[in-house]
């Protein structure tokens, strides 16, 4: 199994690292924690659909404060920042010729604006037992197998939320094993 944000909670319930239980109070408690963000501006987040060396290369040359979010294919990342510096980010591109798509999310996830939520998260993650699954799953963030370490595990899962995701690496590692 291979998940990205709700759903990585829901693969790890599928391999048995989760309870349901655990599957509803994490998913709640993850949901309340990025709704409760500092006060302000929660940020955007973009699609961008070129390579990613183009993509950073632009981010450089016009020295936008945004980070990559979503390594989702060879040809498209996504982008989180403020919700200025996204519109900044979205007009440098257009004007470069470069398609893009502000997503219609409610925060800048996977990056710095929303990482108040991954300690309280880490924390209510010590009452888990996080056993040895059935199965393997793949985090995200890693793009690699979850550790069998609880605590490991615990980390990893924890921090998911503010960090980026490497999706398009994560299906190659998943192929790499066979799974199609």
């Amino acid at each position: 199994f291979a998940g990205h944000s709700y759903g990585e909670l829901v693969a790890l319930t599928a391999a048995g690292r989760l309870t349901p239980d655990e599957l509803v109070r994490l998913s709640r408690l993850r949901g309340k924690l990025m709704a409760e963000q500092r006060p302000g501006d929660p940020g955007a987040m973009l699609a961008v659909f070129a390579p990613l060396p183009d993509i950073q290369n632009l981010i450089t040359e016009k020295q936008l404060p945004v980070v990559v979010a979503n390594k989702n294919a060879p040809a498209q990342t996504v982008l989180s920042g403020s919700t200025p510096d996204i519109e900044a980010a979205e007009k440098a591109f257009v004007g470069s010729g470069v398609r893009c798509t502000k997503l219609a999310v409610a925060a800048a996830f996977h990056s710095p604006l929303v990482a108040d939520a991954a300690v309280p998260f880490r924390e209510a993650l010590e009452s888990v037992p996080f056993p040895a699954g059935s199965v393997p799953v793949f985090a995200n963030t890693t793009a690699a197998e979850y550790p069998v370490d609880a605590v490991a595990a615990r980390d990893l899962l924890g921090h998911q939320l503010a960090n980026p995701v490497l999706f398009a690496q994560t299906v190659r590692a998943l192929t790499d094993l066979g799974v199609r």
